[in-house]
């Protein structure tokens, strides 16, 4: 499988996008928990955004594994406590640097066979999210957006996301670096947040 050295030149790109932004992206950035249990504290000189559809569901995939109830932070509803059971797709979420640095071994792992070794069963499970659920987004001046299509047969899905899977190991390897990047610049936080739109 041929993969694409340069993707300077090419028409479309998982974004990535640097500081913040409006509507429907998740904000990632570096945070602590102090003794209240309803606040985290954070600063926004280091944030960027993944947008929901185009970009975020590629680390949600890894993500999901790694959501640990007990970290999350205390919402008061009313005179309800609310503590969250899952991962809320429109609030903070809060991942350690344990589980960052997990989950980021396991994309790495999925660049190294994606690369390598495309037909290893590991890619099993991703392989079928991408069959339903793989876009990529124009760059430049369109604003258009490309993906698997519904009515399409099982075999035009896979064969887009193999014409197509550079975009996502060239995303796979940017986000590592961004993440990796955040956590050494916060060494006094404690969590990495994904916080929905």
């Amino acid at each position: 499988m041929l993969i694409k050295d340069n993707l300077k030149q090419d028409k479309f790109k998982i974004k990535i996008i640097e500081g913040k932004c409006s509507g429907g992206y998740f904000y990632v950035f570096s945070c602590s928990k102090g003794e209240d249990p309803y606040e985290i504290s954070y600063t926004d000189k280091d944030i960027f955004c993944l947008d929901e559809t185009f970009s975020f569901p590629y680390v949600y995939f890894f993500l999901e594994n790694y959501f640990d109830k007990s970290i999350q932070r205390k919402e008061i509803f009313e005179d309800y406590i609310i503590e969250k059971e899952i991962f809320d797709w429109w609030d903070d979420n809060l991942f350690t640097y344990d589980s960052i640095n997990a989950v980021l071994s396991e994309i790495d792992k999925a660049i190294y066979l994606l690369e390598n070794d495309y037909e290893n069963s590991e890619l099993d499970k991703l392989k079928a999210f991408l069959i339903e659920d793989y876009y990529i987004v124009s760059v430049g001046d369109e604003n258009g957006y490309i993906g698997v299509e519904p009515n399409w047969s099982l075999e035009e899905k896979q064969q887009f996301v193999n014409d197509n899977i550079h975009y996502l190991i060239d995303f796979y390897k940017r986000f590592i670096v961004r993440l990796e990047q955040m956590m050494r610049n916060s060494s006094d936080c404690d969590f990495i947040c994904f916080s929905g739109p």
